[in-house]
């Protein structure tokens, strides 16, 4: 098990990379990789970190998520959750078609909050830095 930095920081997993950026009272997650049962946690642990600040909305990027598995879905469901309890807006962004689809077999692409729109290909490279 990963164990913090002297700063409280979680070294990353391989294979995942999140970069959280803040304007205001809204937070912004970019998840970058594979979200799988060995790097869920520390997309979740960024989640409740984000949460844990006095935010109204949060917004997670998800387009350059390469594979989702339950666990991922499982992480994304209990952050909705969560920011649902404390009265914070959560709302998914970018979902590639892959992931979208992963949704909706599971079941879950409706109570994720999915419309048709927010499907499509993942950002430029300069649209997020990671």
């Amino acid at each position: 098990m990963d164990r913090p930095d002297e700063t409280g920081s979680f070294p990353p997993s391989d294979g995942i990379r999140c970069a959280v950026s803040y304007s205001g009272e809204a937070a912004e997650i970019v998840v970058c990789g594979e979200v799988d049962l060995t790097t869920a946690p520390e997309v979740e642990r960024e989640f409740m970190a984000a949460l844990a600040l006095p935010i109204r909305a949060i917004s997670v990027h998800l387009g350059r998520v390469t594979f989702l598995d339950s666990s991922g879905i499982g992480a994304l469901l209990r952050a909705q959750r969560s920011a649902c309890d404390r009265g914070v807006t959560f709302r998914l962004t970018s979902v590639p078609r892959g992931v979208r689809r992963v949704f909706e077999i599971t079941g879950v692409a409706e109570a994720l909050g999915l419309t048709a729109s927010m499907s499509g290909p993942p950002p430029a490279e300069g649209d997020a830095a990671v």
